[in-house]
């Protein structure tokens, strides 16, 4: 099982006369060790920077983007945030003591030339399947914008490490809260994280995936919690998606509802109308209303009681009990309500 942070430390070990690795060269260090699972590019990275190693983003600053050839809004956007020249320690600080003290234009300016670490720390998240990359820059530079708010440059880090944090809890807890059919806790997010992780790690070796027992081992979860998480990782669809291109019926189109009977449904409603109109056609209004409300065909599906249908009519309890029984004696000796109702009655 590959230990991430002592991986992290080879890989800077590897560089370390360089004084930076790129996130190219960390995925070829990840594709040499058969590391292909995306989730674990944000682990390593996220483990190479705790160790206070530089990792450069892949903007050219030398490419011509006024081409005239068409580009979609992310191109455009990298296009004009590789244009912000990158800050020397010196420029960085002094911006930040500007913006410490109110100047606004400092502190523009420390967020704009930071603009890159946003889309190098969002490229790290877009494995999640529902996760835009535009959502997800867009999260992390307000994360960043969070951090030129509250960055005190006496603290003798560099903003860059210290936006980084900002960044990454502005985009992990987007994709907790957005990201899932069902919104799971920041926490639960990241133990779904490490358990896929340590699945697919495990595939790799042993062939099959980890039993219920191993992975409760390993995490110090219950079996039952560990059985609950294989059924979260199936993952859900949405019953208004279009399974096709052809837009045409959505999925819920092709479930059947195995606990509804429609023929059923569709008896006991024609039978409804059937005996509501029975009931109107020889009843007045005051009895048929009586009748309905004592066996909660008023709509409610609630019985009322005697007393209860009393105090609407203003009458006693004897008398809508026998208002009642001369309701069903009129429809039972009706013949209009025979010829109606017998087929229902065979």
């Amino acid at each position: 099982m590959y230990d991430i942070d002592a991986l992290a430390a080879q890989i800077c070990k590897a560089h370390e006369e360089k004084g930076f690795v790129t996130e190219k060269e960390l995925v070829k260090e990840m594709k040499g060790l058969g590391l292909d699972d995306p989730r674990w590019k944000a682990d390593l990275m996220d483990a190479v920077e705790a160790l206070g190693f530089e990792i450069k983003d892949e903007f050219n600053e030398n490419t011509d983007y006024d081409d005239g050839l068409a580009m979609d809004g992310i191109s455009l956007y990298m296009a004009d945030v590789g244009r912000y020249r990158l800050l020397s320690k010196e420029e960085e600080y002094d911006l930040a003591v500007r913006a410490r003290h109110g100047d606004k234009k400092a502190k523009e300016k420390l967020i704009t030339s930071n603009l890159r670490l946003v889309i190098s720390i969002a490229k790290r998240y877009s494995y999640s399947p529902r996760a835009e990359l535009q959502d997800l820059m867009q999260s992390g530079n307000l994360g960043l914008m969070k951090a030129a708010d509250r960055y005190d440059p006496g603290v003798g880090c560099k903003f860059s490490s210290y936006a980084t944090w900002w960044i990454k809890q502005a985009v992990t807890r987007y994709i907790s809260n957005y990201c899932n059919t069902v919104r799971l806790p920041v926490y639960l997010c990241d133990a779904h994280r490490d358990i896929s992780q340590f699945i697919s790690q495990y595939q790799k070796e042993h062939g099959k995936e980890p039993s219920d027992k191993v992975l409760a081992r390993k995490f110090g979860f219950s079996e039952e919690i560990i059985a609950a998480y294989r059924r979260v990782k199936r993952g859900m669809e949405s019953l208004d998606a279009f399974p096709g291109e052809d837009y045409e019926s959505d999925i819920g189109s092709y479930l059947a509802d195995s606990g509804i009977d429609v023929e059923e449904i569709v008896i006991s409603r024609n039978m409804k109308e059937d005996l509501e109109k029975a009931i109107d056609s020889v009843l007045d209004e005051r009895d048929a209303d009586i009748l309905r409300m004592r066996w909660g065909a008023d709509g409610t599906q609630e019985m009322k009681s005697l007393e209860e249908v009393g105090r609407k009519y203003n009458l006693t309890r004897e008398r809508i009990r026998q208002i009642e029984k001369r309701a069903f004696t009129t429809l039972r000796d009706s013949p209009s309500v025979y010829m109606r109702l017998h087929p229902w009655l065979d």
